[in-house]
């Protein structure tokens, strides 16, 4: 482990060439001890994933991040990828000034392309979750079922390190905005982002199968609120 000047006081960091993935790095430092606090960063994952176990390429100079947080209701949980996703949307914003779009329920989107994503997973403590997050910087995979896109396709450029110290500062403003205000106010701001509000949608369900419909809201629990061809509304949950 190494000092980070430029991350929160108290944060700590733990720093690796190459790692399966930061998730589970974290997870296992969860399980050794590890608490709210740490962040985890990797130059390479070599098993990166997203949600449903899919494939994160993950290419030196990009952003691969996991926040080990610590809450003390589970039943909020899901409510973490909301608050993990604004304040990497804060921190592009502070760092290059480009707007980016939120994509229910974690994928960051700038120009309708995909710039990262947010994976929360739990541990085996109760409480303690990883907070992952991976932000392409200087390239983006191809062959995605979103294509993706990197900073540097839009003209903008910054360092890894950098963005990573304004990422966790703002993660933990968003985290401070939550425990305040509560999920109300997040999910208000998440809403300015929201991609896609007010368009048809594909939704893939966890089951495997697909929902089709306008997307109208999220609700007060973080869930997709759909309407559907017949005019009735479905919400569907993350």
């Amino acid at each position: 482990m190494a000092d980070a000047g430029d991350l929160p006081e108290g944060w700590r960091l733990a720093s690796f060439d190459a790692l399966d993935s930061t998730n589970d790095e974290a997870l296992r430092l969860i399980d050794a001890g590890e608490s709210y606090g740490l962040v985890v960063v990797a130059d390479r994952q070599l098993a990166g994933r997203g949600r449903r176990n899919a494939v994160w390429h993950s290419d030196t100079g990009n952003l691969y991040m996991t926040m080990i947080v610590e809450i003390s209701d589970e039943t909020l949980a899901g409510q973490l990828a909301f608050v993990a996703g604004l304040a990497a949307a804060d921190a592009i914003d502070r760092t290059v000034g480009r707007k980016v779009d939120l994509k229910w329920p974690n994928d960051l989107m700038i120009e309708g392309h995909k710039l990262g994503g947010v994976l929360i997973e739990g541990s085996n403590r109760r409480g303690f979750y990883a907070v992952g997050l991976g932000i392409n910087i200087v390239s983006a995979p191809s062959g995605m079922d979103t294509p993706a896109i990197a900073l540097v396709d839009t003209g903008e450029s910054t360092h890894r390190d950098a963005l990573l110290g304004v990422v966790c500062s703002c993660f933990v403003e968003r985290r401070e905005q939550w425990l305040t205000c509560g999920f109300p106010a997040i999910r208000q701001d998440w809403c300015t982002r929201a991609y896609g509000l007010g368009q048809p949608l594909l939704a893939r369900l966890a089951a495997g199968s697909t929902q089709r419909g306008i997307f109208i809201d999220v609700d007060e629990a973080g869930a997709l609120v759909v309407q559907r061809d017949d005019g009735t509304k479905r919400v569907l949950s993350a």
